[in-house]
């Protein structure tokens, strides 16, 4: 497919690209050198030495994380430095004076022709450094084109070329990052593509990728362009001078959209679990959360946006987080149009919400198993009466996650960041006032414990299945063998784990398949492994030589996840412990655990019981052990069912 083929909008940049700054700036600066009878410098040199600066500032606010300045405030301080740098005197008139002529600013003459032929292919977007209000008066007052979007750099808090600030602007398009086309005629756009981790895409496949051809002319004389062997573009100026500054536009708007497509094409690791279902996934980005901090429990202020301390993915030149989620179900809202009837089921250790709706709502293949539904219209987890919300947790599937482009960059995040990131999605995008239960298993259920710690007044009920409230020496033993077992692999080893410029084929993919496989070892009871058949079980064993069908299950986990997804997985956790903090729960609490695994031993779930007021639990057994947690809402629905009704879920 031609790389343009997907393209569905056009982001422009405005200053530079649609508005001519030297030529709407230059006379200001001419004027007062003639008033002030300057005559070291001219205004064109001036001019250049001004924008040059204003750059320099910008760059420093991102790269020094000095905060956003916002643009007219850069633009001032370039003014002053430029000014002092030549020793003109400026009275604070005069530099008011030329800070105005910034809201005067004219486009180019051959933008709004452009723009009219393109209107009817393209969404037309404003993607600019500049500052709302100043946007919203050049686009109205001085350009005069109605844009299908005006987005400025202040909902990230960077300047371009920031790659946040092109994936931001994708998202509130509702677009993937390459359906958008950034153009532009300053180079620096094309440095927040590199930035995508795609070195080397700028400079051959531009010199093939857009070309002049020899065209015929069109009826009124004007140049067409072609991108590489696709259709031609739209004639845009006549003038040979103008079509020579948009070719050079159209050139950098195509790194763009190749280097974008590109990173895409790249990714590591699916956004889901269960590829057909991803269709039902949606997303949302938090902007600026605090990933890796302290949480102070009683203190839901301190932590609103991730905990004390924390790193946000922008300050290391990331997008902003993003969450993903499955929602079904009947949402009722209060006087303020808050959902009070919302249910969420958080996921497991290797799970998504794909997962979660694979095996758990009606209709889906993953019944047999779980034997049974367990969401749906009539289920035990009633469509028709709450409004459910399947959610991704942090740093594995459609979520932010260190195979994305920062590696062991990524800050190393916890079970309460899992938490909360998911809260400000509910809270901010999901428009969620109430949470009738919250439930999981596995790792889910340590995020039910922490959903009725972070936010005891939101959370009504919890029912944890098969979870922790802290690392103990069996399943810290457990997961620090799978860590060391990733970490033994030679790939890993040789690259300290920045192995991303190699193919998948060629990651430590034999270090996860050897993890993955001592977790398999006691997944199941053990009087039930030694009844199966050695060439079954041989499918889950890990050989670093497999012959015939030896390790042949693992192959599977190899390709769908990534080494240092799992790592910080694992790193999560040996912090862990909230038993001291079990007092705090006021939320009704029901403990489903199988009395038989051998990863997270029941007895936890006995201590948990104790320490939270008004606990109930209930435990069985099974040969599956851990696995069995999908199948508990089925095996001991009696008891969730006689819960449910005490706390008026019906």
């Amino acid at each position: 497919m031609h790389p343009l083929a997907r393209v569905q909008a056009l982001t422009f940049d405005l200053f530079g690209t649609v508005l001519d700054l030297g030529g709407s700036l230059t006379p200001f600066l001419a004027r007062f050198l003639e008033a002030r009878g300057y005559t070291t410098v001219t205004a064109a040199h001036l001019w250049e030495q001004w924008r040059t600066r204003q750059r320099l500032e910008q760059y420093q606010d991102t790269i020094m994380l000095l905060g956003h300045s916002g643009y007219l405030e850069t633009a001032r301080r370039a003014l002053l430095y430029t000014l002092r740098r030549h020793g003109l005197a400026a009275s604070a008139e005069e530099v008011d004076t030329l800070m105005q002529a910034w809201w005067q600013l004219s486009p180019f003459p051959d933008v709004r022709p452009a723009l009219q032929r393109l209107k009817a292919r393209y969404r037309l977007v404003a993607l600019s450094n500049g500052d709302p209000e100043l946007l919203a008066h050049l686009v109205q007052e001085r350009i005069g084109w109605p844009f299908d979007a005006v987005i400025s750099v202040h909902t990230v808090g960077a300047f371009k070329p920031h790659p946040a600030v092109y994936r931001r602007a994708a998202t509130l398009l509702g677009l993937e990052v390459g359906d958008c086309l950034m153009v532009s005629a300053n180079s620096f756009d094309v440095m927040g593509a590199r930035a995508l981790r795609v070195p080397r895409c700028l400079h051959q496949p531009l010199r093939s990728a857009l070309r002049r051809d020899p065209l015929p002319a069109g009826p009124h004389g004007e140049g067409l362009f072609r991108t590489g062997n696709g259709p031609p573009w739209p004639p845009l100026v006549k003038d040979t001078r103008m079509q020579r500054r948009w070719c050079k536009a159209i050139a950098l708007a195509c790194g763009m959209l190749l280097l974008a497509s590109a990173a895409l094409a790249a990714a590591v690791t699916r956004r889901c679990g269960i590829e057909t279902l991803c269709p039902l996934k949606k997303f949302y980005e938090s902007p600026n959360f605090k990933i890796g901090g302290t949480y102070a429990l009683g203190n839901e202020a301190a932590y609103a946006f991730g905990g004390e301390g924390g790193v946000t993915l922008e300050s290391l030149g990331a997008g902003p987080l993003r969450v993903a989620y499955i929602d079904v179900g009947t949402p009722m809202r209060d006087a303020e149009g808050k959902i009070t009837n919302a249910v969420i089921i958080s996921s497991y250790y290797s799970g998504d919400a794909t997962f979660s709706y694979y095996f758990w709502y009606d209709g889906q293949p993953g019944n047999a198993f779980a034997q049974g539904a367990v969401v749906g219209p009539g289920k035990l987890i009633d469509t028709n009466k709450y409004y459910v919300v399947f959610l991704d947790a942090l740093g594995l599937w459609g979520t932010s996650k260190p195979s994305e482009g920062l590696g062991l960059q990524f800050p190393r995040y916890s079970f309460m960041d899992m938490v909360q990131a998911n809260y400000r999605l509910l809270r901010d995008h999901l428009g969620v006032g109430k949470v009738k239960l919250a439930t999981g298993v596995s790792m889910g259920a340590i995020q039910s414990y922490l959903w009725a710690l972070l936010h005891p007044d939101f959370v009504e009920a919890i029912m944890p299945i098969g979870g922790i409230t802290a690392n103990d020496p069996v399943v810290g033993w457990l997961f620090q063998l799978m860590t060391a077992a990733m970490q033994s692999d030679p790939v890993w080893r040789e690259t300290q784990g920045a192995y991303y410029h190699l193919p998948k084929e060629r990651h430590p993919n034999r270090g996860m398949m050897f993890g993955w496989s001592i977790l398999g070892h006691t997944a199941f009871d053990f009087d039930y492994r030694v009844k199966q058949p050695w060439q079954e079980v041989e499918k889950e064993i890990f050989y670093w030589e497999p012959k015939g069908e030896q390790g042949v299950n693992l192959i599977r986990r190899a390709r769908d996840y990534d080494v240092n997804d799992l790592l910080y997985r694992n790193w999560a956790l040996p912090g862990y412990d909230i038993t001291a903090e079990l007092h705090r729960i006021k939320a009704r609490t029901l403990i489903v655990h199988v009395k038989n695994d051998q990863w997270l031993r029941y007895v936890t779930a006995e201590e948990a019981a104790k320490r939270i007021g008004g606990a109930k639990l209930v435990g069985f057994a099974s040969p599956l052990a851990h696995y069995a947690v999908l199948q508990a809402p089925n095996v001991v629905r009696d008891a969730i069912v006689a819960f449910f009704q005490e706390i008026g879920l019906q």
